[in-house]
């Protein structure tokens, strides 16, 4: 880990503490988040921001700053986070609804739709970080991977189901996007076939 990274890695943990949040950086491969295994998460109803890091710096410390940009959202009150937010139970009814509660189908157009906004929101965050702090990040490639993450949730929709396999981990699916963000959340058909054969 370089000097800029370490800077950006304790800015992290003093602003979290601040708001009395705290950082866990588990060795393991993956964490839970509410049953669902994954590379991080942060929860603003327990104050917890969580990391696996049994895994090279390169997977993991995107992650961080990835949860750091909804940690930020969440102190800031930003609106888009807001509506999804655990401790505002406000349309985050996609979790509910993958789990087989039935619910309207402009109910879960709307959380979804909701889900995109934010997350694409935190990215954007993150790139301002990868430029600010002079992360070791490649910013092409984490805007290809997000852009792939942010998509996936058109997929969620089509699907009614969370990945087993990281979509932004597949090469082919890469391949699909540009490293530009997006401005529609319309999946490439290309993407589409990847995932459904690769991601489930």
């Amino acid at each position: 880990m370089n000097c800029k990274d370490k800077e950006f890695l304790g800015n992290a943990i003093v602003e979290c503490a601040k708001k009395n949040v705290k950082v866990v950086f588990e060795h393991k491969k993956y964490v839970s988040a509410d049953g669902i295994k994954c590379s991080g998460y942060f929860d603003d109803y327990e104050k917890e921001l969580w990391v696996a890091i049994n895994k090279p710096q390169r997977d993991w410390f995107p992650v961080l700053a990835h949860e750091f940009g909804h940690f930020q959202q969440w102190s800031q009150g930003d609106p888009v986070y807001m509506k999804v937010s655990k401790g505002h139970n406000v349309n985050n009814d996609m979790w509910d609804w993958i789990n087989g509660k039935n619910m309207s189908e402009d109910r879960i157009d709307k959380s979804i739709q909701s889900y995109q906004k934010m997350e694409l929101d935190c990215e954007k965050r993150v790139v301002e970080h990868i430029k600010d702090f002079g992360l070791s990040i490649e910013p092409n490639n984490y805007i290809k991977q997000a852009n792939i993450y942010v998509l996936f949730y058109s997929l969620v929709r089509e699907t009614r189901k969370w990945y087993k396999t990281p979509p932004y981990t597949i090469k082919g699916i890469l391949d699909c996007v540009p490293p530009t963000f997006i401005e529609s959340f319309e999946i490439p058909e290309d993407y589409r076939k990847f995932a459904l054969k690769e991601c489930f």
